[in-house]
C-alpha cells in the first residue's frame, strides 16, 4: 500500500439477510466502520478520490456479482495512480463473477 491519504468506500444493504433475518446495519457497513475506526479516513456518499492514494472498497456479493451500483461507481471514477484493495462480504453467493470485469 502506498503512503499517503487512504479512502474507505462501500455499499451496504440492510433489512432482510438470507440466514440470519432482519439487520439495521448491513454486513459491509459494519466492516468499513471497524476499517475506518482503525485508520480514521472520511468516507460519505460521492466523493473525490483525486486526493487519495489508497481506496478500500467494500462491497456485499450478491448472487456471484458486485451490485451495479458499485460498478456505476467504478465507471464514474479515475483510478489511475491509485492502490485499490477490495473486500466484500456475502451471504453464501459465489465469488467466481465478483471480479470487478462486469463478467
Amino acid at each position: 500500500m502506498k503512503s499517503g491519504n487512504t479512502l474507505v468506500v462501500y455499499y451496504s444493504r440492510p433489512d432482510e439477510n438470507y440466514n440470519v433475518g432482519t439487520v439495521e446495519v448491513g454486513n459491509t457497513e459494519l466492516l468499513a466502520k471497524e476499517m475506518t475506526e482503525q485508520s480514521r479516513p472520511e468516507y460519505i456518499g460521492d466523493i473525490d478520490i483525486s486526493k487519495y492514494d489508497n481506496i478500500f472498497l467494500g462491497y456485499p456479493i450478491w448472487w456471484g456479482d458486485l451490485p451495479m451500483i458499485v460498478y456505476t461507481f467504478l465507471d464514474k471514477h479515475d483510478f489511475s495512480d491509485k492502490t485499490v484493495i477490495p473486500f466484500n462480504t456475502h451471504d453464501g453467493s459465489w465469488y467466481e463473477g465478483a471480479n470487478g470485469r462486469g463478467n
